[in-house]
């Protein structure tokens, strides 16, 4: 007796094998030709040399981190490296405001400056800077941090080796008041809007730091932030526009419309809290954080989205885009680290305080300004 699989051999034997997942195999290479072109936001040589194109895909906590594996391309043979989130330890010491600076985390304070030792946590310094304004701006560069104060109208310089006060700038009294310090092209640049009137302008002037005199000033729309990550550019909104003042023509062009807030500028590359989330085919949905060309202002792959954030801050290091906010302002915050290039979700997200007003990075570490200083470990 022969069985069906003798019987139908010789029509086995004259047909060709089919191609077996052609579609799928086509729309892999078109995948990865439109990956090839993307491009990456604020990551370290290191970083780029081990985590090329990778996409980043979480795999759950462990007893007391949470470990994401980071999966390379295909081709790759090295060992798989990973983030691993520590848990939170958190600094009863009051901020105003936060950056990461020659080697240290630099915290304002109604009367000082604290200085803090990233890998201990500890104050390593505090440097007596007297004010009265309720917010304080620090900037770094020049070799000096710089601090300023709005009931005084003094922008104050401060020596990292000596941690001591080395001058007191002046900005005479006027209708303007200061609200927001940056340092680029080798100036600091000082943002001063006037207060209480929506319809006035502002300005902004450059002090050289080599005489500490104001060099520049020009007329601006009006504005109570500003932000710069590169060269010959700050970057700021007024009303829902994102506005690029160059430092070399002093002067403004509008960017983008429907922008809340410029969150976070490197090499490059803006983040920003919009009005409308949108991947780059899509209708305009709900609010939400994109990645932007700063140059055009043009959408960079597809949105985070944000259900209803406020105080939303953002900083960006070793191609991780850390995003943190609350879901309303009487109630606490959370950050979470998304994939700089895919914009997907690395881990889950890791519960601070209120209110969240700044945060950074340094030595493996992440730092938060939220309702006292919060610190959380970082290791691949």
């Amino acid at each position: 007796m022969l069985d069906l699989e003798t019987l139908l051999q010789p029509v086995l034997d004259d047909t060709s094998a089919p191609k077996p997942f052609a579609a799928v195999r086509d729309r892999a290479v078109a995948l990865r030709q439109r990956r090839r072109v993307r491009r990456r936001v604020a990551a370290s040589a290191f970083v780029s040399l081990t985590l090329a194109a990778g996409a980043i895909a979480a795999i759950g906590p462990s007893d007391r981190h949470t470990k994401v594996a980071v999966v390379g391309r295909a081709e790759m043979t090295t060992p798989t490296p990973t983030l691993t989130i520590g848990h939170p330890i958190t600094i009863t010491t009051p901020a105003m405001n936060m950056i990461s600076a020659f080697g240290s985390i630099w915290v304002t304070q109604p009367d000082r400056v604290a200085r803090f030792d990233p890998t201990t946590g500890r104050v390593t310094a505090t440097i007596a800077v007297p004010g009265t304004s309720d917010f304080r701006d620090l900037a770094a560069g020049a070799g000096s941090i710089w601090v300023d104060d709005a009931g005084t109208e003094t922008v104050t310089r401060i020596d990292p080796v000596r941690n001591r006060v080395v001058a007191t700038l002046g900005m005479h009294k006027s209708l303007y008041v200061f609200d927001g310090l940056a340092f680029v092209d080798g100036k600091l640049w000082i943002v001063r809007p006037v207060p209480n009137d929506e319809r006035a302008h502002g300005d902004v002037v450059s002090v050289d730091p080599t005489t500490d005199q104001i060099t520049e000033r020009a007329t601006i729309p009006r504005t109570f932030t500003v932000m710069s990550g590169g060269q010959h550019a700050l970057w700021y909104v007024h009303g829902t526009d994102l506005l690029r003042f160059d430092t070399r023509s002093l002067h403004v062009s509008v960017i983008r419309h429907h922008v809340n807030a410029v969150l976070a500028a490197a090499d490059g590359h803006l983040w920003l809290q919009t009005t409308t989330a949108c991947s780059v085919d899509c209708p305009a949905i709900a609010g939400g954080v994109i990645e932007a060309d700063e140059t055009t202002g043009a959408q960079i792959g597809t949105a985070i989205r944000l259900d209803g954030a406020v105080n939303v801050t953002a900083t960006t290091s070793q191609g991780v885009l850390w995003l943190a906010g609350q879901p309303d302002s009487s109630s606490p915050g959370t950050v979470t680290p998304y994939d700089a290039v895919t914009h997907h979700s690395l881990a889950r997200p890791v519960a601070v305080g209120l209110p969240i007003i700044a945060m950074t990075t340094i030595d493996h570490t992440l730092w938060i300004d939220a309702g006292g200083l919060t610190r959380i470990t970082v290791s691949r």
